[in-house]
């Protein structure tokens, strides 16, 4: 007892003799990049004792009330390897202390958005997340976000030689239409026949990607019956920073990227700006028809934010994507494709009003242009096709507050809907529609988190559709987590859908919508289980099983006026169901291996069959190694199982004959070496193996890229 009593007045003499300093400073940056971390918190462990540090990363920590010489200083920033250093003051008459953290090979404590809606560490969130780095998405290297989720377990890239080089992506056996795409939580439009074409975006300006899977309504409404993927692209820097960024490879490829962040006092503004250049390929030389469009796409970026008081801020953001399209479609046309597609969003947050609740206000406005005409090889002339013309404007009023164990998030808004197309009865279409949600977050104990949610949508072409979802977590221990959930999805039909009035004379058909279509609607399960032990290995295997109803497909009526004629309709149901497993092993600290299977099976109420274009097994496998002087060489493998499609089928007995595509694997490389004065170099093998399929590509076997980055930061 003398000597706890005597330990503060022994210090105190000490400090006041040696005259050593009673502050502990420094700053924190990134161990591999240099880079300073703002945010990361400084601890003394066992003492209330913390800092955080500041823009520039520097923090300081006034130590003259500790009542011992020698103590644990801890540092802890998302996404990076906690750090500890034992201090002994008698040994430091000068205490600076200067930290270099290392990212974690886990994303475990990465913030995520996209599942609640509300900010929550991964490893927290009571709803299945998957998240694609930014660092995934480079050793990937590819010319558009698709290549990376290609690689993800449970997540499907179509592409073929069918829909003129779209890539469109799949969750769980359930189809593009399906799987609602955000940008910063920003509703992307612009579908060409239900599909949503991922590969228009850059993968530039991204810092991660969140995937959640299955019914996904109650949050997001229509679209999301099948899940959600969520771009999140960087966040503008208090100082100045430039990137620069370009890359060449086979077939013409030419990518270029400059990314920039100026200061403009209390605000911050980033932008963005991205060319990219392929010249196609022809893989057939048997007919005329192109396997691969060429293409010329161009994007830009604007964002800027602003703080206007301590609880309020300001943020504006913008997209911009201009593309075209060329390819030989046949032995007499080429087809011209050429997109646009303009997003603005304004939002205002206002935290703490009434001293509990946080607002979120946003309004939003995009526009999607799909032009497509045909050129006669012969004589060049120029067939103009169609105009399809997409607005939405969408406002919103989102909140959220803690109260006791209950975390409470909701919100209300409005869209406004419309189509300017001469493929649709009378050319344009207008809709309204009207939402709102709650979502309910408890913390039932220290070990189980339920969440209730529910959202009513109502539409003045559809009617209303109540959406309901339930999902709960179990933490077993603080490494282990078992997450399950059941969600009630829609997808509201199209305007195409509902009013199509369109003839094909050149193969003699006619296709018209069905204002009397209903929502296709969905009953989802998934349980989910994760494991992980720190810098060792993280597992999880995720069981899933999805009812659909009310599938919109065309149902043929015959000849009708000299054409084969067909109408939308509400045909049949399906289901889908699987597993999925990843696992990721670190057994050194440069050495990183992964995992990834998925078995999907599917039945189709139509044919009473298996449905097409869907392979029961999918694995992927990749090796990094993190070499001295920080080269990175990955090597990344895919096995993509086979599958049918019928062959002459029958619109009437909906029947036909069974026709297998082969299974395949594919094999690529990257490797990515810092060279001198912020340059680094990135280059890479896709497809080593030479894989081709002059059918059902469009892969055109083995290419190659090579580019270089130059990064500077103040």
């Amino acid at each position: 007892m003398i000597s706890n009593k005597l330990t503060p007045l022994f210090l105190a003499v000490f400090i006041f003799v040696n005259g050593f300093s009673q502050v502990i400073e420094g700053n924190v940056i990134n161990q591999n990049t240099g880079e300073v971390l703002v945010g990361a918190t400084i601890i003394i462990k066992g003492a209330n004792l913390g800092s955080v540090s500041n823009f520039e990363g520097n923090y300081s920590l006034d130590i003259s009330k500790l009542t011992s010489t020698n103590f644990d200083l801890q540092v802890k920033f998302i996404g990076f390897n906690d750090f500890e250093k034992k201090i002994s003051l008698i040994n430091n008459n000068d205490i600076r202390i200067n930290i270099q953290l290392e990212e974690s090979h886990f994303n475990i404590d990465q913030v995520v958005i996209t599942g609640t809606r509300t900010k929550r560490l991964l490893k927290n969130t009571p709803v299945s997340t998957q998240v694609v780095s930014a660092k995934q998405i480079q050793n990937v290297g590819g010319p558009d976000i698709s290549e990376a989720l290609k690689e993800v377990t449970g997540v499907v890239v179509h592409s073929n030689s069918f829909n003129n080089g779209m890539n469109s992506v799949e969750l769980q056996g359930l189809n593009s239409e399906h799987v609602l795409v955000l940008i910063d939580g920003m509703k992307m439009i612009g579908r060409v026949n239900g599909d949503f074409d991922i590969s228009r975006i850059s993968p530039s300006d991204i810092e991660r990607i969140e995937i959640v899977k299955g019914a996904a309504s109650a949050l997001y409404g229509s679209e999301a019956m099948g899940g959600v993927i969520n771009i999140i692209t960087k966040k503008t820097s208090d100082d100045f920073g430039l990137n620069l960024n370009t890359t060449v490879g086979s077939y013409g490829r030419v990518d270029g990227n400059l990314l920039v962040d100026v200061p403009l006092g209390k605000w911050k503004s980033s932008i963005n700006l991205n060319y990219r250049k392929y010249d196609g390929f022809d893989l057939n030389k048997d007919n005329e028809i192109e396997d691969a469009p060429s293409y010329n796409k161009y994007q830009a970026n604007f964002s800027l934010d602003g703080k206007i008081s301590e609880d309020f801020s300001l943020n504006l953001e913008t997209f911009y994507i201009k593309e075209n399209n060329e390819v030989v479609s046949s032995s007499i046309f080429k087809d011209k494709i050429e997109n646009d597609n303009t997003a603005i969003r304004f939002k205002g947050i206002y935290n703490n009003v009434f001293d509990f609740v946080n607002l979120d206000a946003r309004l939003e406005y995009s526009e999607y242009n799909h032009q497509f005409d045909r050129v006669v090889l012969s004589s060049g002339f120029l067939k103009e096709g169609s105009l399809t013309t997409e607005n939405l404007f969408k406002g919103d009023l989102l909140y959220d507050f803690d109260l006791g164990s209950h975390k409470i998030n909701g919100g209300f808004g409005g869209e406004n809907e419309k189509i300017n197309t001469d493929r649709v009865e009378g050319g344009k279409k207008s809709s309204n529609l009207l939402y709102a949600f709650i979502q309910d977050e408890i913390d039932v104990t220290k070990w189980l988190t339920l969440v209730g949610g529910l959202r009513l949508d109502s539409h003045s072409e559809y009617g209303t559709e109540l959406s309901p979802k339930l999902s709960a977590m179990i933490k077993t221990s603080e490494t282990t987590r078992i997450r399950s959930s059941y969600g009630h999805g829609f997808r509201a039909p199209s305007f195409k859908e509902l009013y199509l009035d369109y003839t094909n004379i050149s193969v003699n058909y006619h296709v018209i919508g069905n204002p009397d279509l209903e929502p296709e609607k969905s009953n989802a399960l998934q349980l989910g289980f994760e494991k992980w032990k720190k810098n060792k290995y993280q597992s999880q295997i995720n069981f899933f099983y999805n009812k659909i109803e009310n599938l919109i497909d065309y149902k043929y009526l015959g000849i009708v006026d000299g054409f084969g004629t067909y109408e939308s309709t509400n045909l049949h149901s399906a289901k889908t169901w699987g597993v999925e497993l990843d696992f990721k092993y670190y057994p050194i600290k440069w050495l990183e291996i992964s995992l990834g299977y998925n078995y999907l099976d599917t039945w189709n109420a139509a044919t009473d069959d298996e449905m097409t274009f869907k392979p029961k097994h999918r694995a992927n496998a990749s090796v990094s190694f993190n070499l001295p002087w920080d080269i990175t060489w990955n090597v990344r493998g895919q096995y993509i199982g086979n599958k049918f499609y019928w062959k002459d089928f029958d619109d009437t007995t909906m029947t036909g004959t069974k026709a297998w595509i082969d299974d395949y694997f594919l094999l690529h490389t990257n490797v990515s070496a810092p060279i001198k004065w912020g340059i680094t170099m990135n280059a890479g093998v896709k497809n080593i193996v030479d894989y081709y399929d002059k059918l059902w590509g469009p892969m055109p076997g083995r290419e190659w890229y090579v580019g270089l980055n130059y990064k500077f930061r103040k």
